[in-house]
């Protein structure tokens, strides 16, 4: 049988979206996880889901860095991070330590976004696709980010066609 893991969550950056994009790939581990396990899971229904619910927990709380790990534990504090559940310890996490960002405050990082020496097109595009995702623009994401990558290109030597920025998009 396979063997899956994930590096561990460690705390050392701003960056909030760091520790979301560390919890999408633990749901997904944990998924395999159960999975793996199903044929060892209890037949009786309420043994079952606090099986799973035991897996989870225990990836979870496996996979974090020692900094990470106490950082949740003074989070939980007076109990024990192994009181909570999953979903409890899930929650703490991303109020703690992955807050929503505020979108007025991303547009503007969105607006200062230009093309640097010598980025490709497919990379200038994703940063653009990747600041765009707080700014909260709904039904207009596709044209501001279309808006955006034309007007910070960095030279008009770049300039763009419909088909081009289909291509990179």
């Amino acid at each position: 049988m396979a063997t899956f893991n994930i590096e561990e969550l460690t705390i050392n950056s701003d960056d909030p979206s760091i520790v979301s994009n560390w919890i999408e790939r633990l749901e997904q581990m944990v998924t395999i996880a159960i999975f793996n396990a199903a044929s060892n899971l209890p037949e009786e229904e309420a043994e079952k889901t606090a099986k799973i619910e035991e897996i989870k927990k225990s990836y979870l709380l496996s996979s974090l860095g020692s900094n990470a790990y106490k950082l949740l534990k003074s989070y939980c504090a007076p109990d024990l991070p192994t009181t909570k559940t999953f979903a409890q310890l899930l929650e703490i996490l991303k109020s703690k330590l992955a807050p929503a960002p505020n979108a007025v405050s991303e547009q503007y990082r969105f607006s200062l976004i230009k093309q640097e020496d010598n980025e490709t097109l497919a990379v200038f595009m994703g940063r653009i696709r990747e600041a765009a995702v707080n700014c909260g623009f709904g039904a207009l994401y596709t044209m501001m980010v279309k808006n955006k990558f034309i007007g910070g290109l960095k030279s008009e030597k770049n300039s763009v066609s419909e088909s081009r920025f289909e291509r990179t998009g």
